[in-house]
């Protein structure tokens, strides 16, 4: 009967622990927004979220914790410690990032910021339209943030570049012209806009469109592979059944059709940060036709 008894328990065993794994709830960690009209910040929280959500079936329920006060630099230093249960954050692909952390290669908003427009002083407005190639883009200066990447892909594609330390004092100072071109993603250009149109009324070059690859995917630390592959199939999911379109259109698509790309010369350039990456991520992301949608 004993025997009996413990070879009961031994075929059990499985299954209990198979329905452990079903019921525990995973914890996930995310960056929150810091202001309510931080709408990149909250696009990725919803993102994520949605992408957990796909996967409740195969992965059992989760819970989405959001972690306050972190810079980007801030993000990485906290997913190299592990501070957090399954930290993921956002951030644009390096070859260098990735040596670091473990990453889905799923570009969280198909690549759109990569497409940047660029503001420039009222009294150069004319001149700038004039622009339509890299080698007249070439002729002028763009300013940049001190440690952005772009400062490195727009350099390495031999554009002249004014670099500042403060994001903010980029705003007054494309208006006085002390650079030509201040160059920012379609997905923010128009928030921008209406953020320093009281004390810096900023004017839009109508001409151009610059692009290069520029992929932000969701990272974390090299001891969450089973969390990576979860988030990673679940937006591969969100893709499929459109949600995850859905959603970053209800953010950005106003965005986008204020820029009106069909009207603007698209200048392409490389980016020499990302030699080693994982071009599977290339089928999600979005071309300048996807972008037009009044078709």
């Amino acid at each position: 009967m004993r025997n009996t008894l413990v070879l009961i328990i031994l075929l059990l065993a499985p299954l209990v622990v198979q329905a452990e794994r079903q019921i525990r709830t995973t914890v996930f960690h995310t960056p929150s927004a810091e202001v309510e009209s931080d709408a990149r910040r909250i696009y990725t929280v919803e993102l994520l979220r949605l992408a957990l959500d796909k996967t409740v079936e195969d992965y059992g329920p989760y819970e989405l914790r959001l972690v306050s006060g972190l810079s980007v630099r801030r993000m990485q230093q906290v997913a190299q410690l592990n501070k957090y249960e399954n930290f993921f954050f956002k951030v644009s692909y390096t070859d260098q990032v990735a040596e670091q952390f473990t990453y889905a290669p799923f570009p969280i908003e198909f690549g759109i910021v990569g497409y940047r427009v660029c503001f420039v002083a009222p009294s150069f407005l004319q001149e700038s339209n004039q622009v339509t190639t890299l080698q007249q883009l070439q002729q002028h200066t763009v300013g940049q943030g001190l440690g952005w990447l772009d400062l490195d892909i727009l350099q390495a594609n031999e554009v002249p570049t004014v670099t500042v330390s403060q994001y903010l004092s980029l705003f007054p100072m494309v208006n006085k012209n002390r650079f030509d071109f201040l160059c920012r993603g379609i997905n923010e250009i128009k928030l921008e806009m209406e953020q320093y149109a009281q004390s810096e009324p900023l004017t839009l070059n109508t001409s151009i469109i610059i692009h290069y690859p520029l992929p932000r995917f969701f990272f974390t630390n090299n001891s969450n592979p089973m969390a990576t592959a979860r988030i990673n199939e679940g937006l591969k999911r969100a893709y499929t059944d459109g949600s995850a379109q859905a959603l970053m259109l209800s953010f950005y698509k106003e965005n986008i059709e204020f820029v009106d790309v069909k009207k603007r010369a698209v200048i392409p350039m490389t980016n020499p940060l990302i030699e080693n990456i994982d071009k599977s991520y290339e089928q999600y992301v979005w071309g300048i036709e996807d972008l037009v949608f009044d078709k």
